[in-house]
């Protein structure tokens, strides 16, 4: 039939922006199916957070510019290339301020949300650092929709405001595939120091916690993500890749969408 669209095809229904009374604001991406950008930031005079989603047929005209009336972010613009099918959405952030970007996805409503807060002391701490305006935490998101198990329950519903996850081993390593069970609990005073390290860009740090994690809990995929994405803030892209390559096997699904969208194969196993 003419003019219809094949259900396939990814669609985005709406942008959306709120503001909440602790100084944070989210802005999300609704799609017609689960979708997970690129995400990235600019720095400079006009400092952006940006989006870029492949594969997109169509968006309204509506949102090709917001103004928020934000604090933190300005305005909200959005440009699709019809050729190639990349939208790439674009914030304005306050070039005065420095920031902390929290990604999530919820599949269940099909929509990738940023949660940005401003870093505070950041003139005192950051203002020697280049490239040190946004920070961001979880460019690949961490699941929010999924209703856990009663004996995981404690550890899934708990926020994970971290960045990624890495190993010192390739992603092909004996732990994979193993038929021994994984320990019930990460422990939780680890956990929490990984995210702590996260939330203070010490990254390094964080990547030497969460592998005494793994090595304790060998079968953690959320803990193989988290270490994975901390690679990615200290740029070893290999290592974050073998990461949430491990991830996804484990069965990390968001893991999975967002190897998948980036065309990385990750169902099997490099032959030696």
């Amino acid at each position: 039939m003419h003019g219809s669209r094949s259900s396939d095809e990814l669609t985005v229904k709406e942008i959306t922006f709120k503001a909440d009374n602790g100084g944070k604001e989210k802005v999300a991406i609704i799609c017609n199916q689960v979708c997970i950008p690129d995400l990235f930031s600019l720095k400079g005079k006009k400092p952006r957070i940006v989006m870029d989603l492949k594969g997109v047929s169509s968006i309204e005209s509506k949102y090709r510019k917001v103004n928020t009336s934000g604090k933190l972010v300005k305005t909200i613009r959005s440009y699709l290339d019809n050729n190639s099918k990349q939208l790439r959405v674009v914030l304005g952030m306050d070039p005065s301020k420095y920031y902390i970007v929290h990604a999530t996805q919820n599949q269940m409503l099909n929509a990738f949300s940023l949660e940005i807060s401003e870093k505070r002391h950041a003139k005192g701490k950051y203002a020697g650092k280049k490239g040190s305006r946004i920070s961001i935490v979880d460019s690949v998101p961490r699941p929010i929709d999924k209703a856990p198990g009663p004996e995981k329950t404690a550890e899934k519903m708990e926020p994970v405001n971290v960045a990624r996850v890495a190993m010192k081993e390739p992603a092909t390593n004996a732990r994979v595939g193993v038929d021994e069970k994984p320990k019930l609990a990460v422990d939780r005073n680890s956990a929490d120091k990984g995210r702590s390290q996260m939330n203070a860009d010490d990254y390094k740090g964080a990547i030497n916690t969460f592998t005494e994690i793994i090595a304790e809990n060998p079968k953690d995929s959320l803990s193989y993500r988290l270490r994975g994405n901390a690679y990615q803030n200290i740029g070893d892209r290999q290592k974050a890749i073998e990461d949430w390559t491990t991830a996804a096997r484990l069965g990390d699904q968001v893991i999975q969408s967002y190897l998948d969208h980036m065309q990385i194969n990750w169902k099997e196993a490099p032959k030696k």
